[in-house]
């Protein structure tokens, strides 16, 4: 699959990190969750309601 090539992009890698502490925060019932990042284009991308065609989009809707 294409996409796995990204795989070494620290803002993919960074974006795939933030999913997955939410999915863990979802799982153990937590409702309030303080997300930090240094990548300030993963906290936008995440804070903005437009799409947008690219695989950091594609990981932070899913």
């Amino acid at each position: 699959m294409d996409y796995f090539r990204d795989l070494n992009d620290p803002i993919i890698l960074e974006d795939m990190s933030i999913k997955r502490g939410v999915e863990i925060a979802l799982t153990q019932k937590i409702t309030v969750l303080v997300v930090e990042s240094d990548a300030r284009t993963v906290i936008d991308m995440l804070d903005t309601p437009y799409a947008q065609a690219s695989l950091l989009n594609f990981v932070c809707r899913d």
